[in-house]
């Protein structure tokens, strides 16, 4: 095991928590490596059997990654329905007995069900509880039973929040207007991405990964990894593949990720003449998806609901320009008619205008692509690493 230095000595103990294991995968390695750094025994809590966007491969590594790490890794039954009272019931139970036994000094919750579990029981045992929000589920344009049920819970438990965490404006404004009861209200990237990793590429490699990749090289790619469920919305992206097919023959949509929308997604791929330009390539591991990005030509997204998209600040890490709907989380990272264009959300007239503006516009694609290697540089690990160094520290020393 790899020797990592340690800024602090401390006996404390902090339990990072989220209701999926793939959201520590995806969204929490750095902050664990950061308080081993800093002298901080960390352990993990998450459901590691059920309701990850990743493949059960990818959770026996991320086991191993944390187990050589000297983190400790703890099954918690969370279910995804919030509405399903008994899971919730018996994931508190959990947790509670998980505090009581370790003493953990600090919670830091993450996921609506996972947070409203994680901040109630650290709440009733004494704990310091951090909690980032990854999207409220009340937003402008939501439905009104978003806000007449998670609007409510989220601004009890703020009460039971040391630190919130928002990672978008339209977050943090609300939190601040509708007056959350949380010791420190934050805005902040607390994920960031490594753009050390991803990274445009010159004509020649892109040529050799659209052959890779068995695409012709006057192909005009467009591509939006996800899971495939209602607020990603990617029925509407194969529903204007279609029509955008009629002015673009070489027009190719690039949809990985899995999720229970997918055999729907397919059959609409069938039923709208577009299944041999639809290309659902199922989990791509990260090499691979890197390389979808940097053989495209533009990234889309029709989401319905954001935080603040990890698939976007991907692709913008590659140099690509975007067409995204104009919401929440999309608006924090996209600047509109500099790095793509946002268009009205669900407005299929509006979106279609922007694919070919773009498909037309070679010359635009390369500079919002270039404007959107510059901007990520705002969104990158490194900076979300120093913000969550301060807030560990305000925590825990």
């Amino acid at each position: 095991m790899q020797e990592i230095q340690v800024e602090y000595r401390s006996m404390k103990k902090i339990l990072i928590l989220a209701s999926a294991a793939s959201m520590v995968e995806q969204f929490n390695m750095h902050n664990i490596n950061l308080l081993l750094e800093m002298g901080v025994q960390t352990d993990v809590a998450a459901n590691f059997r059920k309701g990850n966007t990743c493949t059960d491969r990818e959770i026996d590594a991320l086991k191993t990654e944390l187990e050589e790490k000297g983190v400790a890794w703890h099954q918690i039954d969370f279910d995804r329905n919030a509405l399903n009272l008994l899971a919730c019931i018996r994931a508190y139970r959990q947790v509670a007995a998980l505090l009581k036994e370790n003493q953990y000094a600090v919670i830091h919750c993450h996921s609506p069900i996972g947070g409203a579990v994680g901040r109630a029981a650290g709440h009733f045992k004494g704990k310091k509880v951090i909690y980032t929000a990854h999207g409220f589920h009340f937003f402008k344009g939501a439905g009104i039973i978003n806000w007449l049920l998670y609007f409510p819970v989220e601004k009890f438990l703020a009460g039971f929040t040391d630190i919130l965490i928002t990672m978008n404006r339209e977050d943090f404004q609300n939190a601040e207007k509708f007056c959350f009861k949380a010791g420190k209200i934050t805005c902040f990237e607390p994920v960031g991405v490594n753009i050390h990793k991803y990274g445009a590429v010159d004509g020649k490699i892109k040529r050799k990964l659209r052959e890779k990749y068995g695409f012709h090289q006057d192909d005009f790619i467009l591509i939006f990894p996800g899971e495939f469920n209602h607020r990603k919305n990617q029925d509407f992206l194969i529903r204007t593949l279609a029509f955008l097919k009629k002015s673009i023959a070489s027009v190719h949509l690039v949809l990985p990720g899995k999720g229970k929308y997918l055999e729907k997604c397919r059959k609409l791929a069938v039923k709208h003449g577009v299944w041999e330009n639809v290309h659902f390539t199922g989990f791509c591991p990260f090499g691979e998806l890197v390389e979808r990005y940097q053989a495209s030509d533009l990234f889309v997204s029709a989401s319905r609901q954001e935080g603040l998209p990890k698939n976007l600040k991907e692709a913008m890490a590659c140099g690509l320009p975007a067409a995204v709907s104009d919401i929440r989380g999309n608006q924090d990272l996209i600047v509109d008619k500099k790095g793509g264009f946002l268009y009205a959300a669900g407005n299929e007239n509006d979106y279609a205008s922007a694919v070919l503006e773009l498909y037309k516009n070679t010359d635009a694609r390369y500079k919002m692509g270039a404007y959107n290697l510059k901007r990520i540089q705002k969104f990158s690990t490194q900076r979300a690493v120093e913000k969550m160094r301060a807030v560990y520290r305000e925590c825990l020393f």
